[in-house]
């Protein structure tokens, strides 16, 4: 649906320049009379605020533009009025560091981006504030060390990504920071020689891959079954690093 123009009573409001460019303010209205923006204009576009609203008048967003209409300082809103994003525009395409609220205020993630795709360091976190992991990206993947972490701060896990797929060491960590497995992934897959320590330090048993492939599943009896059960259990209890960092937005959008 087209919005539609409003005029201000008392102020001329929605003008043309002789260019036929918006300048001035404008107030701009849906098909259903819901006011749909407001902002001031200049040769055609925003300067300063630029103010968004959903249908029943609360505010959506609120742009600030500065003087060439290129750089857009952004904060979001979600339908209680909240804020729920913060972040820089350039040229229509989010750059540098974006952060993204809970319900409850504090940060849910913190991510970079260099031409609208995520590039740098990313952080989430938990709702009491601590981190629950670090990442990092390079031109939109998962590329380099993630390292995992409980409520209480400590390291639980790191991890290696080339090209959002795990590849490299995998290091999953007991509470007082020795290691509880040790291996590498290739590809995505298992691959080589994986560990498995008591948290004692001392070695429980090895498990050797080659290419997703166990090349030793006797080594898996009853006891030792059930252990690696429980790690792919807890593994599996992290939530797929991706789905949040790829599109941020969508956390409170569900």
């Amino acid at each position: 649906m087209a919005p539609m123009l409003s005029y201000a009573q008392g102020e001329a409001t929605n003008q043309l320049d002789s260019k036929g460019q918006k300048t001035g303010k404008w107030i701009v209205h849906d098909e259903d009379g819901n006011k749909h923006y407001s902002g001031v204009f200049e040769n055609g576009h925003p300067v300063g605020i630029l103010t968004r609203f959903y249908p029943d008048g609360v505010v959506k967003a609120t742009m600030d533009y500065d003087s060439t209409g290129r750089e857009v300082v952004a904060r979001l809103f979600d339908e209680n009025g909240k804020l729920r994003a913060s972040g820089l525009y350039v040229d229509r395409l989010k750059e540098g560091k974006w952060t993204y609220l809970g319900t409850n205020g504090k940060p849910v993630i913190e991510v970079n981006y260099k031409t609208d795709k995520i590039d740098g360091p990313g952080i989430r976190y938990y709702s009491n504030g601590a981190v629950m992991e670090k990442t990092t990206w390079l031109n939109g993947s998962m590329h380099g060390l993630q390292e995992l972490f409980d409520e209480e701060g400590i390291k639980t896990t790191e991890i290696f990504y080339r090209d959002n797929k795990m590849d490299g060491a995998y290091l999953v960590l007991y509470p007082n920071a020795r290691v509880a497995i040790k291996g590498r992934y290739k590809n995505n897959v298992k691959d080589g020689k994986w560990v498995y320590y008591f948290e004692n330090g001392n070695e429980d048993y090895s498990l050797e891959y080659s290419n997703g492939k166990l090349m030793n599943p006797e080594l898996l009896d009853q006891r030792q079954q059930a252990v690696f059960d429980r790690y792919e259990k807890n593994k599996s209890v992290v939530k797929d690093p991706t789905m949040y960092l790829m599109d941020p937005a969508s956390y409170f959008r569900k």
